[in-house]
């Protein structure tokens, strides 16, 4: 019996093309972990694991024999995490680069969509950086919508299959489920390491289109994918979600957006959207989120470095 075509690796449908995935783990569930490897695995020539803290036993949770693993020296941070993976696959010989993170679930077709359409972008001479899929939220299976950023908003563009274009350009994409040719990287620079967490992928991101290429959503490639670490559920004439984080990542998402205020590469557009909108998030984190104490005095701490262009790992 035939393969379908979405079980079918990628490198076996185009012979130019070998994509590498490179996931992070931070103390994965092992459980999920194994999901994340069971769905992508047969759709990558090439699976690289960057442990990046947290137990180091990871006996029994990564059954693909194209798998590798780079054990960091503590936790570093995504950067420099996303960077070792990148490095690996560029040894491997990969033509491209899957970055995931460890909870996160592709379909079975996603990589070979993602694929397709970079290849289609690039025949049209679109300049895609990296294309990204729809994601779905694992807790409420909500879609999340593309970004386009607007002086004090932004404009989300959702993916309706049958009335969208196959692709929406946007201004940002998720690190997690985004397919990056490594041509590209060695043209936009590697991620951000002194960003520590947070932001590394919007910087990226902005630094790629300062450079002229284009970032793309594909709506018929789907990854489930969960936002935030908790998400809060409020009716202002309709019903919206905030998705939160710890009180520490929020000290890294002020900070860094700050930081990324003075760089040429950042467009006052976002700029403008973004204070607005870290305002109007910490008016309701404090006025919903339950540590509202500690939410105060990391954002405080994030405002005071951020303007003294403090970067790296938070230290106590």
């Amino acid at each position: 019996m035939s393969k379908k075509k979405q079980d079918i690796p990628v490198a076996t449908l185009n012979k130019f093309i070998r994509v590498s995935s490179v996931i992070v783990t931070f103390s994965p569930d092992p459980v999920v972990l194994n999901r994340v490897l069971r769905s992508v695995g047969p759709q990558v020539d090439h699976i690289v694991i960057v442990h990046n803290g947290g137990p180091t036993n990871l006996s029994g949770v990564f059954p693909h024999s194209k798998t590798e693993t780079v054990i960091m020296d503590g936790n570093k941070g995504i950067g420099a995490a996303q960077n070792a993976g990148i490095e690996k696959a560029k040894r491997y010989g990969a033509t491209h680069v899957l970055l995931l993170d460890q909870d996160s679930i592709p379909s079975g077709d996603m990589v070979f969509k993602l694929v397709n359409s970079i290849r289609i972008m690039e025949s049209q001479n679109k300049k895609p950086a990296a294309v990204g899929p729809r994601l779905i939220d694992s807790r409420d299976g909500l879609d999340q919508p593309f970004i386009i950023f607007k002086p004090f908003t932004s404009i989300k563009r959702s993916c309706e299959i049958g009335k969208n274009p196959a692709y929406i350009r946007t201004d940002f994409l998720i690190a997690s489920g985004t397919l990056i040719p490594l041509y590209v990287i060695g043209l936009v620079g590697r991620m951000d390491e002194n960003l520590f967490i947070d932001n590394v992928d919007m910087e990226w991101c902005l630094r790629a289109r300062r450079k002229g290429y284009s970032l793309f959503g594909v709506c018929n490639a789907r990854l489930e994918h969960a936002i935030g670490d908790r998400v809060i559920r409020l009716w202002f004439g309709e019903p919206f979600n905030i998705y939160t984080h710890t009180a520490l990542r929020q000290y890294y998402i002020i900070r860094n957006s700050i930081l990324l205020y003075w760089r040429r590469d950042t467009p006052c557009d976002w700029i403008f959207g973004d204070i607005f909108r870290l305002m109007l998030k910490t008016v309701f984190l404090l006025a919903f989120c339950e540590d509202k104490f500690g939410h105060l005095k990391m954002t405080f701490k994030g405002v005071i470095d951020g303007l003294r262009g403090k970067s790296g790992k938070y230290e106590l």
